[in-house]
């Protein structure tokens, strides 16, 4: 996320790694014009959701999309923040 000057945001879900999901999100965000993007959240069996205001923000990973909305909200501290962003990660079975 371009969390200094246009909250852009660069997402990537249901990558077979980490690193491979990580680079991913980064490229797709400095591909919608911001100059610097930083990591500030990863996810995996679970959800995570965005919430924005114009003053603040709030992001959190959580087992359910609604614990991750509820908890991303809470980090408004009180902003009129709304829900921007979710999503969730598939189980992948290992054998």
């Amino acid at each position: 996320m371009d969390t200094y000057v246009t909250a852009n945001v660069g997402a990537s879900h249901d990558k077979s790694s980490r690193a491979e999901a990580e680079r991913i999100a980064m490229e797709n965000c400095l591909s919608l014009g911001s100059k610097k993007c930083e990591l500030i959240s990863t996810y995996s069996n679970g959800c995570v959701a965005l919430a924005e205001s114009s003053t603040h923000f709030g992001i959190a990973s959580r087992p359910t999309l609604g614990e991750s909305q509820n908890a991303a909200m809470e980090q408004c501290n009180g902003a009129s923040c709304k829900v921007v962003f979710t999503s969730c990660s598939k189980a992948i079975a290992v054998r």
